[in-house]
């Protein structure tokens, strides 16, 4: 997950997975959150990524 953000933050300097919409209800309207430049802030960010994953079925792993 990392990897995902760094590559698309740094070298795609894309938000492709659309993580403005999350960081949106922060900002009082439209007008705040264009202020704030949300892409070139995107580019310029630093990562802490912490997940809790559950796995159901290890089928695909096994590709059966």
């Amino acid at each position: 997950m990392y990897d995902y953000l760094y590559k698309t933050s740094k070298e795609y300097k894309s938000d492709i997975s659309g993580l403005g919409r999350y960081a949106s209800i922060h900002f009082l309207n439209q007008k705040d959150l264009d202020n704030y430049h949300w892409l070139d802030n995107y580019s310029s960010a630093n990562f802490a990524v912490n997940l809790n994953v559950g796995l159901k079925s290890g089928y695909f792993l096994t590709n059966k």
